[in-house]
């Protein structure tokens, strides 16, 4: 068992997110060492080597993220991360085309997890149709779930028959759909969730896309659904003063000068939805 993190570690996510500033950061910079970063580190040189005995075919390497926020993203925030992860990932590779593992530890927890990044539309529908045809890989990584709760991401919305991919679903002992109703969002989606519910199925139905207070309301006021899926997302300017344009540092098509960020408000208003009474 890992013991690397300790209440020390803790300490200082908490402190910087509260801290957030180059003189603080200077002063406490050899306990992030310490402390996070070298912890960090060492799990992640850990889950490598263990992945590498596994599948020793494996053209992937080992990265841990800086502390250090991109400059031209910080709208208001300070210059540090409060969290830290590694990725086991092929070199060179920008998520987008191959999965990659992840592990991030947070003031709050730690979370771990395999996925792709802005992946094309090409490489999804290749992954769909490996899964389509060779079903018992997806058996066996819920067998390796060892009885957790398992959540069916969106790729349900793409299915060809939204009924039998939930049949199927619930065979495999998965617990939870995330869907939009095989619509852009959920509101658009909401006949195919009422089918869906309507079926019975021992699945839980968790809408996403385009969720917020008002979508939950009147989603509520037709389907008794309890579980949502939303980033609370608003786009902000960035806060990056000189703008060289027409000189992308990241994806195509990724807006150098926004910065996609949670809305406390939307996400207060959205909780409060939900503790509204259902009405249907």
């Amino acid at each position: 068992m890992f013991n690397g993190y300790s209440g020390e570690t803790l300490d200082f996510m908490w402190g910087i997110r509260f801290n957030n500033d180059r003189a603080w950061f200077a002063e406490h910079k050899d306990t992030y060492l310490r402390v996070l970063y070298q912890p960090t580190l060492d799990l992640g040189r850990a889950v490598y080597d263990r992945m590498l005995e596994r599948f020793p075919g494996l053209d992937v390497n080992l990265h841990v993220s800086r502390i250090y926020r991109d400059a031209r993203r910080l709208h208001g925030r300070g210059p540090y991360k409060d969290h830290l992860w590694f990725s086991i990932r092929p070199e060179g590779d920008v998520w987008s085309h191959r999965p990659v593992f992840w592990f991030e530890v947070a003031p709050e927890g730690w979370s771990y997890g395999v996925g792709f990044w802005n992946a094309t539309p090409q490489i999804m529908a290749a992954m769909r149709r490996d899964m389509d045809e060779n079903p018992g890989r997806l058996e066996r990584l819920v067998r390796a779930a060892g009885g957790r709760n398992l959540t069916l991401h969106r790729a349900f919305d793409v299915s060809r028959d939204a009924e039998e991919a939930m049949a199927d679903a619930a065979s495999l002992g998965i617990d939870t759909i995330l869907t939009s109703g095989q619509a852009a969002d959920c509101w658009s989606g909401r006949a195919c969730l009422g089918q869906l519910l309507e079926t019975g199925a021992p699945l839980e139905i968790m809408a996403g896309g385009g969720v917020g207070a008002e979508v939950i309301r009147k989603l509520r006021a037709l389907y008794p659904l309890r579980t949502f899926h939303m980033s609370g997302k608003v786009t902000l300017p960035s806060a990056m003063g000189f703008r060289r344009e027409g000189v992308p540092m990241g994806l195509p098509g990724l807006d150098e000068f926004s910065i996609w960020q949670t809305s406390e408000d939307h996400v207060r208003a959205a909780a409060h939805a939900l503790q509204e009474e259902i009405s249907c």
